[in-house]
């Protein structure tokens, strides 16, 4: 029997639970994609600046998916401040027991908020070289856009692919 997963908007008491988070899925996410150097600056503060540079910014919606008691994804999405009518998926991760439903639903949470703070479009930007991420997106119905861009992660330079969701095409 499969457990009861739901999305729930994140407050400040799930600061420390979501960082923790944050953290470990950070580190399976760049893992043999960024050097060991640079990977271990992505520590504990690195992920709670990340948390709370989402939790202290307005207009962004973190969700938290939970299946029982226990948090296992979360979800980042606000309006994007240069293209109107566009929301983004700032950041999204979820622990490697995750069901493709439960991704599913996390991805699914973030364009309803989206959409109820008038974004007409969702888009997002995912590693180039992390083939199984942006496959499960594009199951999703999100669209590889031909748009790369070069990031700094952890003071590693890489490759970041466009992805909008459908009813942007």
């Amino acid at each position: 029997m499969e457990n009861e997963f739901s999305v729930r908007l994140a407050t400040n008491a799930d600061r420390d639970e979501l960082t923790l988070l944050k953290y470990g899925i950070m580190q399976n996410r760049y893992q043999g994609y960024l050097p060991e150097k640079n990977l271990s600056k992505m520590d504990k503060t690195y992920a709670a600046g990340q948390v709370d540079a989402w939790m202290q910014n307005h207009a962004c919606q973190v969700g938290i998916l939970f299946s029982g008691n226990n948090a296992r994804g979360y979800v980042a999405c606000a309006p994007d401040p240069e293209f109107q009518d566009w929301g983004m998926i700032l950041d999204a991760g979820a622990l490697p027991s995750v069901s493709y439903l439960e991704t599913e639903k996390m991805l699914q949470w973030a364009n309803d908020v989206l959409r109820a703070k008038g974004c007409q479009h969702t888009h997002m930007w995912l590693l180039q070289d992390n083939l199984r991420a942006r496959f499960m997106i594009e199951s999703f119905g999100f669209k590889a856009q031909k748009e790369l861009k070069l990031v700094q992660i952890a003071d590693y330079t890489m490759t970041e692919r466009h992805y909008i969701y459908p009813e942007t095409i």
